[in-house]
């Protein structure tokens, strides 16, 4: 533990480091009490689980339309001021989203929220393409893993408070207030971000002209799938994970537990605090397995998250659906220990993810990459929420299969990954030799 605390006070010392870590984590706490607060309001609105699967399919849907447009603008632009610029636009389309909650009747107001999770989501991909692949430029290579370690710790504490109070905004105040918070996250976030002593990297390519900057891009985007076959198995595992497991957490959770099981919206809260403990305490781990390499570190992640997804197989029992119904405290913590350890491993998972990519994406290519991930990420989503919608709406027990088969593909494609980061260190040890 000593170790960690020190790992992680050295982190803060810098003021870049802390500039960046608030303004993400203020985002971030928004971001997931609304996703929270959203969730159990469009359950209320509907009781129906596709209406919710819908609802964050829309969410998703601008990530994958973007996706090359938004490296392509991130790559060519100041960053900095696409991070600002976005999350002001959030702010406003909040205040947007409480004057339409007071105006519109509540049999309307479900394609409102369709509207506003969409312009969040747009303006969100700019930012998070924006905000990952600047931070090669800013901080020393030798340095991303702590910095990403941090940033998944604390990305975490969002997790923890964000849901959280989401639900507990929702519960006894109502959306209307939940709105309100997200504004005010967003724009303290803002006050942050533009404090990163960012300057853009002048143009060099020489390149003029639509035809010849089109063609450029496109072969930038070609060459990260074909120069590392690393890096081409960890875009096809990030779209594993978004395919298979967050759509069933984001869909499952809150209808077993409100829908199926009869519980209280605050026991949905309380499960995603355990998922958040389990992912700050995932960061813990990292100073002392990072000797074990990425490919390692990676596939233990994988391993950890398979063993939280079996607890979930309790499900397909009747006894124990019927259990979980009559009694509060068994459910809760049944819920709470699956999401723990799922969030645990995914947490220590997600460090090594972000930080291989952005060693070894070219920096010139750096938004290019990001931008695949969340478009590839997307592609899952959008995949995902549609599938578990349609599986929750007529079969909890197929749902929970097609997620357990998932996560145990995600181990096959990280097999191309171990072969190849095994050659590239057996050719390094000989080419010092």
């Amino acid at each position: 533990m000593r170790v960690a605390y020190g790992y992680f006070k050295e982190v803060f010392k810098e003021k870049m480091n802390r500039q960046i870590i608030v303004g993400a984590l203020s985002s971030r706490i928004g971001t997931l009490a609304f996703t929270a607060a959203l969730s159990l309001y469009v359950l209320k609105l509907t009781g129906s689980p596709s209406a919710l699967g819908f609802t964050l399919l829309m969410g998703t849907l601008p990530y994958f339309i973007l996706g090359m447009v938004t490296g392509v603008v991130c790559d060519r632009f100041d960053k900095k001021k696409i991070i600002v610029v976005s999350d002001i636009a959030r702010v406003i389309i909040g205040v947007m989203f409480i004057l339409g909650l007071f105006i519109l009747d509540p049999a309307y107001q479900l394609y409102m929220i369709y509207a506003v999770v969409i312009l969040f989501a747009v303006f969100e991909a700019f930012l998070v393409t924006s905000f990952t692949s600047i931070l090669p430029e800013v901080i020393p290579k030798e340095k991303l893993v702590d910095l990403n370690s941090s940033l998944s710790g604390l990305g975490e504490i969002a997790r923890l408070l964000g849901p959280v109070l989401g639900t507990i905004l929702f519960s006894f105040f109502g959306i209307h207030v939940v709105a309100m918070f997200i504004v005010l996250c967003f724009g303290f976030s803002v006050l942050y971000e533009m404090g990163i002593p960012y300057k853009m990297k002048k143009d060099d390519s020489g390149l003029t002209g639509l035809g010849r900057i089109v063609k450029s891009e496109l072969a930038g985007f070609r060459d990260l799938f074909t120069l590392d076959l690393r890096v081409t198995s960890l875009f096809v595992n990030g779209f594993t994970t978004h395919l298979f497991l967050l759509p069933f957490l984001f869909i499952g959770i809150p209808y077993i537990l409100n829908s199926v099981l009869g519980g209280h919206p605050t026991e949905y809260g309380v499960v995603e605090m355990f998922a958040s403990i389990g992912g700050l305490l995932s960061v813990l781990f990292v100073p002392y397995l990072r000797m074990y390499g990425i490919a390692k570190n990676l596939l233990f992640g994988m391993i950890g998250m398979i063993m939280g997804t079996l607890f979930f197989s309790f499900l397909l029992f009747d006894p124990i659906l019927m259990m979980l119904e009559a009694h509060l405290l068994p459910r809760v913590l049944f819920f709470s220990t699956c999401m723990f350890i799922i969030y645990l491993c995914f947490g220590y998972y997600g460090v090594y993810f972000s930080s291989f990519l952005q060693q070894n994406i070219r920096s010139s290519h750096m938004s290019k990459g990001m931008s695949t991930v969340m478009m590839s990420n997307s592609l899952g989503r959008m995949l995902g929420f549609s599938l578990f919608g349609f599986l929750f709406n007529h079969s909890i027990q197929a749902a929970i299969l097609t997620l357990i088969g998932g996560m145990i593909l995600k181990v096959v494609i990280h097999i191309p990954f171990l072969v190849v980061d095994k050659a590239k260190r057996v050719e390094s040890e000989s080419s010092m030799i």
